[in-house]
């Protein structure tokens, strides 16, 4: 048995109770660079979304290691020492030196592993940006720090999820915007879309939306650039604040119309649509009439664009769903936004006969579909 499990084994259950206590406040960035040769690795095996047990494990080890690497054998002791807790102000004392311990490793690392790898700043970068309702994709952020998926642009498309409750949330937004418009103007980048859900036709797992953001950015290193500053790290904890739950999917573009409003008296609103498709057509009988997920949904929306034509709504844009940014639902294939002059129109389409003949192979070639009806608050400009 190891030095680190053997005294892990060997504390006393106080000590437990009041490291998970420390330990559960502590940020994984504080410490996260003199992790890579104790237990960085066993971390990261476990993704960001660590049990509460598993992670208290960890960083149970991990901190009777760094107090032993600190202040000798003998502080390794005192810390696991069984059952000889005598005093308050022993236990605060104990507590003091293992705080000091992982605070001195933090800003220092060990001496074999004072440079942080591509992996150690994706841990750093994602505890930055996630909060306990939402986390940051750890992997994703490796990835682009490593500078592996390109130079080309992209869209990120956010669903957030506003808190009713917080009377804060809308100023906390406003700050969190004013923050963003000059580290958008720097890289080039700028809000395409910016919309108010007011209908929720189809709720996944659910999910219910507030607000639909579309960003565009010229490139991942342009993205990289913006998240890694303070300013946009302090920003992102004002969005948090604000919302129950985040959803920030990177999107490549498929389709893109030049946007434009040709009715200018109707109140126009757009669908924020994400789908995935079946691998084989499903319908209701059990059968796949001989069709994959994709043949079946094209039944039904060459049809469906017939109709669009003649009540003026059209397919605005169409994306291929790359990467889950934010957020812990990475199923999506597809992000769709349809432009519709007004609801009259949009619901006169779904009493058409030809609508109702092929709306079955909709179902059938989609496994998972998430349908917003949404009003903007800018000219969208994709």
């Amino acid at each position: 048995m190891s030095r680190t499990a053997f005294l892990i084994d060997q504390v006393d259950p106080r000590i437990d109770e009041a490291l998970g206590t420390i330990l559960g406040a502590l940020e994984f960035a504080v410490f996260a660079r003199s992790l890579s040769s104790v237990t960085r690795i066993s971390m990261r095996a476990e993704g960001i979304a660590l049990v509460t047990g598993a992670r208290r494990s960890i960083l149970r080890a991990v901190a009777f290691e760094l107090a032993g690497r600190a202040f000798g054998s003998d502080a390794i002791a005192l810390l696991a020492r069984h059952g000889d807790m005598r005093s308050t102000h022993e236990m605060k004392a104990h507590f003091g030196l293992l705080f000091a311990a992982l605070l001195l490793f933090a800003s220092c690392g060990d001496s074999g592993s004072d440079v942080c790898d591509n992996a150690c700043s994706a841990d750093q970068l994602a505890a930055s940006l996630s909060s306990d309702h939402t986390p940051a994709n750890g992997v994703l952020l490796e990835s682009l720090i490593g500078n592996e998926l390109g130079s080309e642009p992209f869209y990120l498309v956010e669903y957030w999820r506003l808190d009713p409750d917080n009377p804060e949330a809308e100023a906390l937004l406003a700050r969190y915007d004013e923050m963003l418009a000059p580290q958008l103007e720097v890289v080039g980048a700028r809000i395409a879309l910016d919309n108010v859900v007011f209908n929720q036709p189809t709720i996944f797992e659910g999910r219910e939306w507030s607000r639909v953001r579309i960003l565009s950015w010229p490139s991942p290193q342009a993205f990289l650039e913006v998240i890694q500053t303070e300013a946009y790290q302090q920003a992102i904890q004002w969005k948090h604040q604000a919302t129950l739950a985040l959803q920030s999917l990177w999107v490549e573009t498929v389709f893109a119309a030049r946007i434009v409003d040709p009715f200018p008296d109707k109140a126009e609103f757009y669908n924020s649509n994400l789908l995935t498709t079946r691998d084989v057509a499903l319908y209701p009988d059990g059968t796949s009439g001989g069709l994959t997920g994709a043949e079946a949904s094209k039944l039904y929306t060459d049809v469906v664009r017939e109709i669009f034509a003649e009540i003026g709504a059209y397919l605005a844009f169409q994306g291929s769903v790359k990467h889950l940014v934010l957020g812990t639902d990475d199923q999506w294939e597809i992000y769709n936004l349809v432009y519709y002059p007004s609801v009259p129109d949009m619901l006169a389409m779904t009493t058409d006969p030809r609508f109702l003949a092929v709306r079955p192979n909709k179902g059938a070639g989609l496994s998972r579909n998430s349908v917003m009806m949404t009003r903007p608050l800018i000219d969208p400009e994709l």
